[in-house]
């Protein structure tokens, strides 16, 4: 077990052990679609399901398909993260009680995205890029899929290469993890791939995180990644309504 899977597993613990988050979930939905950006390269299937408790906290993820548990309604955060198996609800519960200590990290940099489809692209692979720069300095490996980040990255020289080119498809086991910065989307929390990535990895890790924007502040500051770019929904959905936040270990 390495260092980041054991700092990784005392955030879950802290988590499912803290009394103020094991509330009963209330609302549950799930968004569906595809969608072509502006003169861009391929379709996107998204599917997002968020979920709300009596209490007010409140989980999100962006995923390749819907959960397969159902019956969510109804029934207690830790109930339901301790009995599924399914990655998207595992990660979907975990980030609704991450929620109950929301505030808690304070970011470096927060910024407001343009309204301009165009414009907040540019913009958010230019903070995704920033990051990289200044807290890396060399070129990363990027593990998932987006086509202006792709291009920001290879414009500045720091593009090492794309391990997952389509976020249905996990991390393969036959990826060469090493040494080198690693940049992965938040998707990787979502599709099963986050561990395989944290055990075999040995260099500095960042995420891009529309998925558990509650939860990776905290895994940040515990120092399971080193850098975070959190951008909560509703993304892309309706640009101009977010915001993109960065977050740095010590």
């Amino acid at each position: 077990m390495t260092g980041r899977w054991r700092r990784y597993s005392r955030v879950v613990r802290s988590l499912v052990r803290s009394e103020g988050s094991d509330d009963r979930i209330a609302a549950v939905l799930t968004l569906t679609g595809a969608r072509r950006p502006p003169d861009g390269d391929r379709v996107h299937d998204d599917i997002v399901t968020m979920i709300k408790t009596d209490g007010g906290l409140e989980g999100t993820v962006l995923h390749p398909r819907p959960p397969s548990d159902s019956g969510l309604l109804g029934r207690r955060l830790k109930a339901v993260w301790r009995s599924s198996s399914d990655p998207p609800t595992s990660a979907l519960t975990l980030d609704a009680m991450a929620s109950a200590r929301a505030g808690e990290v304070s970011p470096l940099l927060s910024e407001r995205l343009p309204r301009s489809y165009r414009k907040a692209e540019k913009e958010r692979a230019r903070i995704i890029a920033d990051t990289v720069e200044d807290r890396f300095g060399e070129r990363v490996l990027l593990i998932g899929y987006s086509g202006a980040l792709r291009r920001e990255l290879e414009r500045r020289g720091l593009l090492r290469g794309v391990v997952d080119a389509d976020p249905r498809v996990g991390v393969p086991r036959r990826a060469r993890l090493g040494e080198f910065p690693l940049l992965a989307t938040g998707m990787v929390l979502v599709n099963g791939s986050f561990k395989r990535i944290v055990t075999r990895h040995r260099g500095p890790i960042a995420l891009y995180a529309q998925s558990c924007t509650h939860l990776v502040p905290l895994l940040t500051r515990a120092g399971v990644v080193d850098a975070a770019i959190v951008e909560s929904f509703p993304f892309h959905f309706c640009p101009g309504e977010t915001r993109v936040r960065v977050f740095a270990g010590g």
